[in-house]
């Protein structure tokens, strides 16, 4: 399985704290979250992209994010 399968299931090789993969972030922060979050990442949206009340990911959590993104090799336009 190459990496960037593994990266959005994790089926056949479960996620270390260090590279967690999309479908745990989708399962415990909600998809709508981690996608604006990935889009502000990749230049795709502003910072503050979703309506109130709702709110963007923890500085924790976004950073995990950033990790499974730049492993998928799509980078941020910036």
């Amino acid at each position: 399985m190459n990496s960037t399968l593994a990266s959005l299931s994790c089926h056949r090789s479960p996620p270390s704290r260090s590279r967690p993969c999309l479908t745990t972030l989708f399962r415990h922060h909600g998809s709508l979250r981690v996608m604006s979050c990935a889009a502000s990442h990749l230049g795709l949206a502003s910072e503050t992209n979703l309506p109130l009340p709702l709110h963007g990911l923890a500085p924790d959590t976004r950073d995990r994010l950033v990790t499974v993104l730049d492993s998928l090799n799509l980078g941020a336009s910036s």
